[in-house]
């Protein structure tokens, strides 16, 4: 039976391998679980820009422009502790380490295949364990 740290390293591995958009939806399913609905990686298209900014008054959002480090052609953004904007990757912003001791205590694949995968592999290996004990 593998150890927790051997765990979270093997998913921590994978979680940092993932492409960005994959990256950016395992963040923000473990940002939704853990109820760290701050911590969100939003997209930084036109629309979801729009629609998440449309209670805000235009000198809020040049404020929160002007004080952070957007630029309008990076993928993603998020809101800084501070209240602005930052702009850049999902590589950027999201927490594989975090991600990956989430994982492995909740046993929570968070909607990705390839984790889930690993966590399948690590029951069975552990059932086969108990089965053997039990024979002996």
């Amino acid at each position: 039976m593998k150890d927790f740290e051997s765990k979270k390293n093997t998913i921590q591995s994978i979680i940092e391998n993932l492409d960005d958009e994959t990256l950016r939806n395992v963040h923000n399913t473990y940002c939704e679980e853990a109820r760290l609905e701050d911590d969100w990686i939003h997209d930084n298209s036109e629309d979801e820009f729009d629609t998440f900014f449309s209670d805000e008054k235009p000198s809020e959002i040049a404020r929160m422009i002007s004080y952070g480090d957007y630029n309008f052609t990076d993928p993603y953004f998020i809101i800084t502790a501070y209240g602005n904007l930052k702009s850049g990757y999902a590589t950027d912003f999201a927490y594989p380490s975090d991600v990956a001791n989430y994982v492995v205590l909740e046993n929570d694949a968070l909607g990705n295949d390839e984790i889930q995968e690993r966590l399948d592999e690590w029951a069975d290996e552990e059932a086969e364990e108990e089965d053997s004990e039990d024979k002996e």
